[in-house]
């Protein structure tokens, strides 16, 4: 007797062209029949990622909220330290210079020689920038007065002539001294004067006010 052979198992389809049924990007053959889309497993399993996204929330937000603190707490501590350092930094560059000048010395141009010669020692310890070419010194008004018998110098060294501006301007380069001459004494004081934030030399608004011993009034300005 013979035997039938035996029968072929009938197609199906696979897990992905299943899924694509789902989403209507794949057409499958009239003969093979789409399972329904199990909306409520998927539910279930909704909520369950719900549940464990809620779990992983709970647990990561407030890591992530110490991190940006702790991370905020550094930033403002190094900025604190810079800021300080930076404070430090200018008195030591502002302090004020002393010098006492024998009778019968002039004392504006011994004023001129004395803050070019400190100048000139600021930039070979590389704290300005040289050559240093010389100095000049202009009375201020007589109302930034401060102290009897005084009077008040804005003095500028030169780094640098010959430096071409708009038009016709010839410009010069370098740094601003502010100094007072107390005749009776003849003793001259100075400091060197940074800039405000906005100019060079300066470390964002982080300001030293200048003595009024070598400043005068105008310290509330510069």
């Amino acid at each position: 007797m013979l035997k039938a052979p035996p029968s072929s198992p009938s197609p199906r389809l696979t897990r992905w062209e299943i899924v694509g049924a789902w989403l209507h990007i794949w057409t499958p053959p009239r003969d093979l029949e789409v399972p329904p889309v199990p909306w409520r497993a998927f539910a279930l399993w909704g909520t369950a990622l719900a549940i464990a996204a809620a779990g992983v929330a709970a647990v990561t937000i407030p890591k992530i909220n110490q991190g940006k603190r702790a991370g905020a707490a550094e930033r403002a501590r190094q900025q604190l330290a810079a800021e300080n350092a930076e404070r430090a930094r200018l008195r030591r560059d502002q302090v004020v210079h002393h010098l006492r000048v024998a009778s019968g010395t002039a004392l504006v141009p011994a004023l001129q020689r004395a803050i070019t010669a400190d100048a000139r020692a600021r930039a070979r310890a590389e704290l300005i920038t040289g050559p240093v070419l010389s100095t000049d010194c202009q009375p201020a008004a007589a109302d930034v007065v401060e102290f009897r018998g005084s009077r008040v110098y804005k003095c500028f060294v030169k780094t640098a002539t010959g430096l071409h501006g708009e038009g016709r301007d010839i410009l010069a380069s370098g740094y601003p001294f502010v100094a007072t001459i107390y005749r009776a004494k003849r003793e001259l004081t100075w400091c060197k004067q940074n800039p405000h934030a906005d100019e060079k030399g300066s470390y964002g608004d982080v300001r030293v006010k200048l003595s009024p011993v070598c400043a005068g009034r105008l310290r509330a300005v510069l």
